[in-house]
């Protein structure tokens, strides 16, 4: 392969994760998602010269739930204009993204004060002109990967916001991963994943695999999030939450072995989900911590890495019952390997380290040699596989 065509896995989303973990702002990015899950709304509150704009968590199954289509996709452009025709794919096409979180998004824009909020922290003609962060837990963080683009094409400032989540679900397609590298937008956005976590894989099912055992687990992790202790993991959510984990890893396992070309069959029908990471991902376990930005290859980690459990399945099936309400432990860790730089994985600084930096990042999340041997036998640069 010719250097020209070299296309880097591991660049500044790497860094900045590392910086944000070992400062203290992933851990305040937390602490504004769950205020807001208390205020069930958005919060606007400033810390240390940073405003920080964090959304709930929508764990209600109408929030995932879209009648229209198989996985809840649809055009990022509505009536009423709130995203431009900017955010398409190379081949023109309108992204796609998940109609749920878009309703949200919109609801907030038009029935609340978000929008006049915004213009005081984005005019520069205004006192407030400070650094934005937008935050989010589970859907609330596809809302505020949302709220970010809305900020980045619309050219509210000339300084850029930032976006963390903490266990979201993917937001859009292939055609808004293209318009986001387009713009150079990739690294205003980190999303926390713990290694087990379902919610950041759920969507890579289709909605009627998934609603069943989602209307049994939500209210449970409701009454966690609001610290309620009568609710507890009974045999009914143990046994929604194994069907929701083997329907899942189905269909995860069909989307990564496709590329984002074959989608739709002959008649232009949805056959494989449509989404695609967008940004970097920050692959969390209490061993440490991995950073990817390439799209198609944080796809497959999403895959593999839930297949990396060697406990038994029952565990299996309770750690990703649980890693979806536990980041607060999770970033403990994170934060604890951070500052003392052990188990956090350092970029490669040429293709020909590409090799070696993806079985670094794959140890520093303790993802096992089996696993770790099967994932490089998946990653391709066109038509040559480093193996």
């Amino acid at each position: 392969m010719e250097a020209e065509s070299f296309t880097p896995q591991f660049t500044d989303g790497q860094e900045i994760a590392t910086f944000l973990a070992s400062c203290g702002i992933l851990s305040k990015a937390l602490e504004e998602s769950r205020l807001a899950n208390i205020l069930e709304t958005y919060s606007l509150n400033e810390y240390e010269g940073v405003a920080f704009v964090a959304f709930p968590s929508f764990l209600k199954i109408e929030g995932f739930q879209v009648k229209e289509s198989k996985y809840g996709e649809g055009i990022i452009q509505t009536d009423n204009k709130v995203f431009s025709d900017c955010l398409k794919g190379n081949d023109a096409q309108p992204a796609l993204v998940h109609q749920g979180a878009l309703q949200l998004f919109l609801h907030i824009m038009e029935k609340t004060d978000f929008q006049a909020k915004m213009q005081i922290y984005t005019d520069s003609k205004q006192r407030k002109l400070k650094p934005i962060i937008f935050v989010g837990h589970s859907l609330g963080g596809t809302v505020a990967t949302l709220a970010t683009l809305w900020v980045l094409e619309k050219r509210l400032r000339q300084s850029s916001p930032f976006c963390i989540t903490f266990g979201c679900p993917l937001v859009g397609d292939a055609s808004l991963v293209e318009a986001v590298d387009r713009e150079n937008w990739a690294v205003n956005f980190l999303h926390v994943v713990s290694k087990h976590d379902i919610v950041p894989r759920m969507l890579l099912a289709p909605f009627e695999s998934i609603a069943e055992p989602l209307i049994a687990i939500l209210p449970y992790w409701q009454g966690i999030i609001a610290n309620d202790k009568k609710y507890k993991p009974d045999s009914l959510i143990q046994d929604a939450c194994g069907t929701l984990l083997n329907n899942v890893l189905q269909y995860t396992s069909t989307v990564t072995n496709y590329g984002p070309d074959s989608v739709r069959d002959s008649d232009g029908v949805m056959k494989r989900s449509p989404y695609r990471p967008v940004g970097t991902y920050m692959f969390c376990s209490s061993e440490g911590a991995a950073c990817i930005e390439n799209s198609e290859i944080v796809l497959k980690m999403l895959h593999l890495t839930m297949l990396s459990n060697e406990k038994p399945y029952d565990n299996m099936v309770q750690d990703c019952l649980s890693e979806h309400i536990s980041y607060d432990s999770v970033l403990k860790h994170v934060i604890e390997k951070s500052i003392s730089g052990e188990r956090i994985a350092k970029r490669p600084d040429s293709e020909s380290f590409y090799k070696m930096g993806i079985s670094l990042q794959l140890e520093a999340i303790g993802v096992g040699a089996e696993v770790k041997t099967k994932f490089l036998f998946k990653i391709n640069f066109g038509k040559e596989s480093y193996i």
